[in-house]
């Protein structure tokens, strides 16, 4: 609690812009259980943790997951290369009677949120879970001869050795499966790096027969890996993006002197952008802004060079000293014209709410993907539905014939009026083109009026050159209430639901409304406000005031009650 109590004292500090595009992504970790699954066997508890996780990223306006596939050597799903994990069933091999790569995939689509396949690579395995070393299919049984054991902290790793000449294809074999099988929209390596300069691989280098250095031949070897499996995965489906998340300095500069991906992990970051290799890359800054390791600095010099494709700057969320300024480090991402920001990990982050994120924003297109922009749908039918728990919008919508690529997913918009131009202050959600109908709940934010218009867009977040037809929908209930009153202002009307305030607004805006009640504590509400009308049902028990404070100005408004 103290916590997320200092994240929200800081974050009232930072006005950041919204924006239309960029990426907001979070590493969601199955390693040692740390995010999903939950520490129980319970199948139905499993999937229905993962949808939770699911739906608050969409309601909290992310829209990138790096869901963690592969982590010890072990899969999160029945691999025909390497075993499934233990984590579902508490035996190793053994899988659940559902797939969770399938769920996670479906629950991205149903969402609207993009998902990349997490993959730890060369590290196969690291901790105290000894059990997953006693199966035989385990790459360390399996690959034996490919693998070097590493010490770390006086426990001791298993690395594969990148110089294996098989190693490229074993990966492009894994991830043909990965692709293959899932609909994923790209794939994340993790861990694609050597452990650390004493690496014993001496008897390699030699009879490589190489004329390079030991440092130059051990940057070659990752390089040759990760241009066998872009070769492959691309060949099976080119819109495939494929990144990956190296450490946090690429090479030493000016002050900042620390672990290098270039001379002690031998991660050639840059070649690999430069030769199209990579479509983005997230290199994990995991410090604060300022001190030894400054965050700013050090991500200003990985956007020196982007060579066209996506940086997105990884942020340590689970660092005391780096949590409350995130929205710092937001602010400066825009402005140093990164392509987003990516937190480590999802538990760090399920509970923070970031006004930088106050508006929904699409993925940046991947400009240099070919891919056809797709056609707009007909939304042929769309009203106010009271027959749930609460009044929603009901859409309709289908192709009706048009040619031209068929769009994968749909955004829903509602303008201020017909005409009005869309954005992401209007942008309600992100839907699969293939539902072909949704109930939108409209919760607290209830206005009279209400405009709805679709676009198409790829699976690359191209939307459609055109929209569909746009349709005004009055919300009948609301209306009744409205023409109890007078002249749209700010006045109370009883029903028997409730007591209601019709208020008029000239912009989108929040009020926070304060119920007095007599001789009893008082009663405080926020809402959303539309421009045009508005009616907002306030809580029971009103006997003395209603005061109207709004966000915008201060501006304040008193109700008496008779």
């Amino acid at each position: 609690m103290k916590r997320f109590l200092l994240f929200t004292l800081f974050i009232a500090s930072v006005i950041s812009a919204q924006v239309e595009r960029e990426v907001r992504a979070v590493w969601l970790t199955t390693n040692f259980r740390l995010d999903w699954p939950p520490p129980t066997l319970d199948e139905q508890r499993q999937m229905e943790s993962l949808r939770e996780i699911f739906r608050n990223l969409k309601e909290k306006n992310y829209n990138t997951v790096y869901f963690q596939i592969r982590s010890n050597g072990t899969m999160l799903y029945n691999s025909q290369i390497e075993p499934m994990t233990h984590y579902f069933t508490g035996r190793n091999g053994a899988g659940p009677s559902y797939d969770p790569c399938s769920l996670a995939v479906s629950l991205a689509r149903e969402f609207g949120l993009e998902i990349h396949a997490w993959v730890n690579m060369i590290r196969i395995y690291s901790g105290a879970e000894n059990r997953v070393l006693e199966n035989r299919n385990h790459p360390y049984n399996s690959r034996r001869e490919w693998v070097k054991s590493w010490t770390e902290e006086g426990k001791t790793q298993y690395w594969f050795n990148p110089a294996e000449p098989g190693l490229g294809a074993y990966f492009a074999d894994l991830f043909s499966e990965i692709v293959t099988k899932y609909d994923f929209d790209g794939i994340h390596l993790d861990f694609f790096r050597y452990p650390g300069k004493s690496f014993n691989d001496d008897n390699e280098f030699r009879s490589s027969g190489s004329t390079m250095d030991k440092g130059s031949w051990r940057r070659e070897n990752l390089t040759r890996i990760l241009r066998e499996i872009n070769s492959r995965v691309k060949s099976i489906k080119p819109y495939i993006k494929v990144g990956s998340a190296p450490i946090g300095i690429r090479r030493n500069f000016g002050k900042v002197k620390g672990w290098e991906g270039y001379n002690d992990v031998y991660q050639d970051s840059e070649k690999w952008l430069e030769e199209g290799l990579l479509d983005y890359i997230v290199p994990q800054i995991y410090w604060q802004r300022g001190g030894r390791y400054p965050f700013d600095a050090i991500a200003a010099e990985w956007l020196k060079n982007k060579y066209g494709r996506h940086i997105v700057l990884g942020i340590a969320a689970y660092k005391d000293e780096v949590f409350p300024d995130i929205p710092g480090m937001i602010e400066f991402s825009r402005r140093a014209g990164s392509e987003g920001v990516a937190f480590f990990r999802y538990s760090n982050i399920k509970n923070a709410v970031i006004p930088a994120f106050a508006e929904k924003a699409l993925p940046p297109p991947a400009k240099w993907m070919e891919i056809q922009k797709p056609t707009a749908p007909d939304l042929f039918y769309a009203s106010i539905d009271y027959s749930g728990k609460g009044a929603g919008l009901f859409l309709k919508w289908d192709d009706y014939g048009s040619t031209g690529e068929p769009p994968y997913y749909i955004s829903v918009y509602s303008p201020e009026s017909e005409g009005s131009p869309l954005g992401s202050d209007n942008l309600l959600t992100i839907i699969p083109y293939t539902e072909r109908e949704r109930t939108l709940p409209l919760g607290n934010k209830r206005k009279i009026e209400y405009y709805l218009t679709l676009k198409g867009m790829n699976r690359l977040w191209e939307e459609s050159s055109f929209t569909s037809e746009t349709i005004k929908i009055l919300d009948k209930k609301l209306n009744s209430l409205l023409e109890k009153g007078k002249e749209p202002g700010a006045y109370l009307v009883r029903e028997k639901e409730g007591q209601f305030i019709v208020l008029r607004s000239d912009k989108n805006d929040s009020v926070r409304v304060i119920v007095s009640r007599k001789d009893q504590k008082d009663s405080t509400a926020a809402f959303n406000l539309f421009r045009g009308d508005n009616i907002l049902k306030l809580p029971a028990g009103a006997n003395s005031g209603i005061k109207i404070i709004f966000a915008s100005g201060g501006k304040e408004l008193n109700l008496r009650l008779k």
